[in-house]
């Protein structure tokens, strides 16, 4: 399919509602539910050709509905390089959040991207919920202290039965909103600061773009 007809599908997604089989069956039934976000992914590192017309279709889904864009970043990598792209494609930073990268640590490649304007989407702390300190929680503090904590959003990546209390596993998604903050806070963040990240921040990530 071309990046043209790719975007079309996106577009229904968002203005009439998702596919109930999700674009598997031969024909599309649309749902009443209607998307908030673009989701787009690639492997880690540079695009290859499959990357680019999906990146290309986002952007124009993005540009017709004002619907932010999710990437997947592979094992965290590859958020700086579909920043890149976006911007050939005329998509500004901060309609980009970029997913998974609390997958690395180093604290340059997360100034990289904060210094991008792009919303930064840390998701791996309930993987590590039986930390005393997890790799995101360092990484969020390492935001406070440069003052990017405004472009930092939350999530769960929670994928596996063995994450969820339904399945008898733990320590269950409601985690990130209690054990997350409490450990925020025992390591000094305020309710400001908590707010700021589970509040403002989503509200303005998550708005449309018109």
């Amino acid at each position: 399919m071309s990046a043209e007809e790719l975007a079309e599908l996106f577009i229904g997604d968002v203005e009439d509602g998702v596919d109930a089989f999700d674009y598997t069956c031969p024909y599309v039934r649309r749902t009443p539910h209607r998307a908030g976000v673009i989701k787009v992914a690639t492997g880690g590192g540079a695009l290859n050709d499959r990357d680019a017309r999906l990146f290309e279709a986002a952007a124009i889904a993005h540009a017709r509905t004002g619907a932010p864009i999710l990437t997947h970043c592979e094992h965290g990598r590859g958020a700086l390089e579909q920043l890149a792209a976006f911007a050939e494609l005329g998509v500004p930073a901060d309609a980009v959040m970029l997913s998974h990268i609390d997958k690395v640590t180093d604290p340059t490649y997360h100034r990289d991207m904060a210094q991008s304007g792009a919303w930064l989407l840390y998701d791996q702390a309930l993987r590590q919920a039986d930390r005393e300190v997890t790799d995101t929680a360092v990484l969020l503090a390492q935001h406070r202290e440069e003052a990017t904590l405004g472009q930092v959003v939350l999530g769960t990546d929670g994928a596996r039965r063995d994450l969820w209390t339904a399945f008898g596993g733990s320590p269950g998604l409601a985690w990130l909103a209690s054990g997350l903050p409490a450990q925020l806070r025992a390591h000094g963040f305020g309710d400001d600061e908590i707010a700021t990240l589970f509040v403002r921040n989503p509200a303005s990530a998550l708005a449309l773009r018109r």
